[in-house]
This record gives C-alpha cells, sequence and structure tokens, in this order.
C-alpha cells in the first residue's frame, strides 16, 4: 500500500509529516476504509513506530474515503497502489512512501516507510491459497506445485508488476508459518486499540 496526502497539506515525505504532526496544535487526521482494515492497521502502525497520534476517520471502503481526501476534507490515507495510482499520476495526490519493505516498480521514486526513518515498520498486503482441514499433505502439496507453476508464467508475472504485486511462492509449512506471525502482529494491535466488529 502507498500512504498519500492532499497536495492541500504541505508535506513531501514521511519526515516532514511527522515534524508537522509534532509542532501543530490539533491532530492531523487520516481516511481509511473502516475500522480493523488493513489500511487503519498499517496507519496504526505507523503512529506507533513514529510516536506520534494520527486521528482516524473510518469510512465504509475506499469509495466514500477517496472523495474526502482527493477533496482535502481529510489530508491523509493508506490506500492500495491500483485505488492511488491514477490520482497520484494527476498530482491529485502525493505520495508520501509505500509499505511494502522493498520498493515497488509501479511507483520506483517514492521510497518505503523503512527507508524513510521508520526501519521496524513493514507491511505486505498478500493473498494466498487454502484448502480445507484436512486435506490430504499430497492433495496440498499438488496445489502447491501448480500454483506456483501458473505465477511463474510470463503473462501472469506481467498482470501482477501492472498492479505492484510480485509472485512469493513457499512451501505449504512456510505459508503456515508466515500466518501465525501476521495473526499474532495484528492480534496485538487489535487488542490494544480495542477493536470490536462492527
Amino acid at each position: 500500500m502507498v500512504i498519500v496526502a492532499h497536495p492541500g497539506l504541505q508535506v513531501a515525505s514521511l519526515k516532514e509529516l511527522v515534524a508537522l504532526t509534532r509542532g501543530k496544535t490539533q491532530e492531523l487526521s487520516y481516511a481509511s476504509s473502516g475500522t480493523g482494515g488493513l489500511p487503519h492497521l498499517g496507519m496504526e502502525l505507523f503512529n506507533q513506530v513514529a510516536g506520534i497520534e494520527l486521528l482516524h476517520i473510518p469510512y465504509r471502503g475506499d469509495g466514500q474515503a477517496l472523495p474526502d481526501v482527493l477533496a482535502g476534507r481529510v489530508p491523509l490515507m493508506m490506500s492500495g497502489y491500483v485505488v492511488a495510482m491514477p490520482h497520484i499520476k494527476a498530482g491529485k495526490l502525493r505520495a508520501l512512501a509505500v509499505t511494502s519493505p522493498r520498493r515497488v516498480g509501479i511507483l520506483p521514486e517514492v521510497p518505503t516507510i523503512a527507508e524513510s526513518g521508520y526501519p521496524a515498520f513493514a507491511l505486505d498486503t498478500w493473498a494466498g491459497f487454502f484448502a480445507p482441514a484436512g486435506t490430504p499433505a499430497e492433495v496440498v502439496n499438488k496445489f502447491n506445485r501448480e500454483i506456483a507453476a501458473a505465477l511463474a508464467t510470463p503473462t501472469m508475472q506481467v498482470q501482477l508488476a501492472a498492479t505492484g504485486a510480485e509472485a512469493t511462492v513457499t512451501s505449504p509449512a512456510e505459508f503456515a508459518t508466515f500466518i501465525r506471525r501476521e495473526w499474532e502482529t495484528y492480534g496485538k494491535l487489535v487488542r490494544k486499540l480495542q477493536l470490536k466488529p462492527e
């Protein structure tokens, strides 16, 4: 994802955003696609690592949040690349940093949050394939091989790159370990924020 700012907010980097936040008597706010969603949790993680408090303004989806950010009613948002890219290219939003551990091909000039001075921050959005519990290991492993082969095709690589995504193929056991780590990380944050289902 990418942290974007309305051009009316006079910041060109995360360091400038943090400095502005600390110098303001009134809290700066950010829009999200909803309480407990990844953009909300991602911004709260950034609040923690940067030692700031941006005020959360939840919406019901990007379709409601984005117009208010474009209009400058809310100055900041963390958004998926596909949603934000047309507005970044048109100069209607300023990209401050991407959340991934490495820069992305579709926004090569935009630094990561980690290289912007916050090395403790890394957030990747991801998708994976799941099977019902109890599926025989040989079936799971066959699906894993077939999916890996499909993701390696040139057509799929081009389609993924166009959205800023990349394929990472792991074994079923490695993927299970990764999911447990994600569950622990975001579980802690959800408990800290005392989030409840809406």
